[in-house]
């Protein structure tokens, strides 16, 4: 909510959703975040195998 391409996203579409250039923002906000924490082998490998 406090990243403003998201808010302006939402405020010019429907009021509820983004379009989707709004979605690919939000995607690469999260994908690396997201990859860490699903891929044990992956970035952050050591966090995740507790060492």
């Amino acid at each position: 909510m406090a990243d403003s391409v998201w808010r302006r996203q939402i405020r010019e579409g429907d009021g509820d959703h983004p379009d989707a250039n709004g979605y690919e923002h939000l995607a690469a906000i999260i994908e690396t975040p997201l990859l860490e924490r699903l891929s044990p082998y992956g970035i952050g490998a050591s966090r995740n195998l507790g060492l």
